[in-house]
């Protein structure tokens, strides 16, 4: 599966100094980002990237980004519209992972930098993860009020079995 805001810098063209770029997704990345996440749409998704060396071994990524995303408000099913602005921090190095035969404490995982698994880096994919993590799953509109559950009176197949019981 090709990502669909996908930004790909081969290791060694990252030198001692470090790297800098702003990128911004076009449109049909952002509609096909937005199908992924399952969001109404994508108006903007935009970033300022650098990648550094930490040392031989353990590459730095920092961002910071900005998206306006669409989204449906879970009360009202009104469209709502988040801005949104996330800050990166992830550290990866070029040794393998460890095997581990005990397990591991999640904690002491998430601690350990990000194994590289190729002689490249998408840090475009990185951002459209950490975009998705940043969504709030229940959008809701501020001034909408909570929707009242009503039961139906209608009877489901259940309700006939347990009327024959």
């Amino acid at each position: 599966m090709q990502p669909e805001f996908s930004r790909i810098i081969k290791l060694e063209d990252i030198g001692k100094e470090p790297f800098v770029q702003s990128i911004e997704a076009d449109g049909k990345e952002r509609a096909a980002l937005s199908k992924r996440i399952g969001v109404e749409a994508i108006d903007v998704f935009k970033a300022k990237v650098t990648l550094q060396w930490k040392d031989a071994k353990h590459l730095e990524l920092t961002a910071d980004f900005k998206a306006t995303v669409l989204q449906t408000c879970i009360r009202t099913a009104d469209r709502l519209k988040q801005k949104l602005k996330g800050h990166v921090e992830e550290v990866f190095t070029t040794d393998p992972l460890p095997f581990q035969e005990e397990e591991m404490d999640l904690e002491a995982l998430l601690a350990e930098p990000e194994p590289l698994v190729s002689d490249e880096i998408d840090f475009g994919e990185i951002l459209s993860q950490h975009l998705c993590l940043d969504l709030n799953p229940y959008a809701v509109q501020e001034e909408s009020e909570p929707v009242e559950h009503v039961e139906s009176k209608t009877k489901t197949p259940f309700d006939r079995l347990k009327d024959l019981l």
